[in-house]
């Protein structure tokens, strides 16, 4: 009798829960995560359960962290699954960790193009958004993110530095790279909020991954980053205002846009990160990352379903091709003498040596292709 009012109640827990992720369903897709991300943390071993004496199922504790990632009250999902405030929050870091240790490709999926033929894919993606594809040698954009945390402890040591004068808040600055589809390439906590982002990247390793790119391969920023052969940072200032220069940030602009939308999709998901967390910064960046993995999940699910259906970006390809397409301009050195890039591992536009921080040869080559194909930033009617 025991044995089956025991069965009984878990059944009753189940449909509980149930039909709380099928209400929660209905107003936010990426809850659809949970069963399959369920699914994968189990088998391969990262969220089992601990002994007898934990009575709270794995769905449970999935179920539990998906409502902390959409920034729902912990009173209220206490009330829904019964369980108290200390277990809430136990629970939240045991599911964060077990996100972070899982090697699964399908949760483990921030990963950072490094070799020739990764970057070749990515660069494809991009290609395929961009006007005619007219920007073909891009493999991430990259921006900078402030998250909204609370005033943290005299402990931290400087803690004006946290606060953000663009923002009124205080915030830690993250420092992030995307796809063409607005999966994160990589996502960090750099550096309290005060810190620029040309010098926050180089607290994190996307500074690193970036400068090594193989030859001819870029990532786009905005003209917060210093400019590199291998970061193409968009132009600013007296510069901007030069025609051909104007012209090749309205096409440049339309592949940096992606980590605005990564980032706008990211907040509108999970919720928590609307919020001012209060948190120490390991925690922080413990959670950051696994929502950016879960961010990556979604998109990827999405993307699944649809991967036989022709896109938007195929049919504008199919018209692009019926029209036309320039080929990619020669790279050339400081001296104006053309680059042989046909073996990138020896080819070199710049040696690290002599390089110009400011100056990029291979943006000058991207703003030549822009004007060499006749296209210009349409004119406001």
């Amino acid at each position: 009798w025991i044995l089956e009012g025991k069965m009984e109640e878990d059944e009753d827990e189940d449909e509980e829960i149930q039909a709380s992720q099928a209400a929660v369903q209905s107003t936010n897709t990426c809850v659809v995560a949970n069963v399959c991300m369920l699914d994968i943390l189990v088998r391969s071993g990262y969220l089992q359960r601990k002994g007898h004496h934990d009575a709270i199922s794995p769905r449970t504790r999935v179920f539990i962290y998906l409502h902390f990632a959409r920034g729902v009250s912990y009173l209220d999902v206490c009330n829904l699954t019964g369980i108290s405030k200390s277990s809430y929050y136990r629970i939240v870091n045991e599911v964060g960790e077990a996100i972070l240790r899982c090697d699964n490709p399908q949760i483990n999926n921030i990963h950072f193009p490094t070799g020739l033929t990764e970057c070749q894919k990515a660069a494809e993606e991009f290609r395929s958004i961009s006007f005619r594809g007219i920007i073909s040698n891009c493999v991430a954009v990259v921006d900078g993110y402030l998250l909204k945390i609370r005033c943290p402890p005299n402990s931290v040591g400087n803690v004006r530095s946290f606060f953000s004068g663009h923002y009124q808040c205080f915030g830690m600055n993250v420092q992030a790279a995307c796809d063409a589809h607005c999966r994160f390439l990589f996502i960090g906590v750099a550096a309290p909020g005060v810190m620029p982002d040309r010098d926050a990247i180089n607290e994190v390793e996307l500074g690193n991954l970036i400068e090594s790119l193989p030859l001819g391969f870029v990532a786009i920023g905005d003209a917060a980053y210093t400019v590199t052969d291998k970061m193409c940072a968009l132009f600013f200032g007296n510069q901007a205002k030069q025609e051909d220069n104007d012209n090749f940030n309205f096409y440049g602009s339309q592949c940096r846009i992606r980590i605005e939308m990564a980032f706008g999709l990211l907040n509108m998901k999970f919720e928590v990160l609307q919020k001012s967390l209060k948190m120490r910064p390991k925690v922080l960046k413990k959670h950051l990352i696994a929502i950016a993995r879960l961010h990556n999940y979604c998109i990827n699910e999405r993307l699944g379903e649809n991967k036989n259906k022709k896109s938007a970006f195929d049919s504008l390809r199919e018209v692009e091709e019926a029209i036309g397409t320039n080929a990619p301009s020669t790279l050339h050195d400081r001296n104006g003498n053309p680059v042989d890039d046909s073996n990138s591992s020896n080819a070199s536009i710049v040696q690290p040596s002599e390089r110009n921080i400011g100056y990029s040869a291979v943006r000058e080559a991207m703003v030549d292709k822009v004007r060499n194909a006749g296209l210009k930033r349409p004119v406001k009617l």
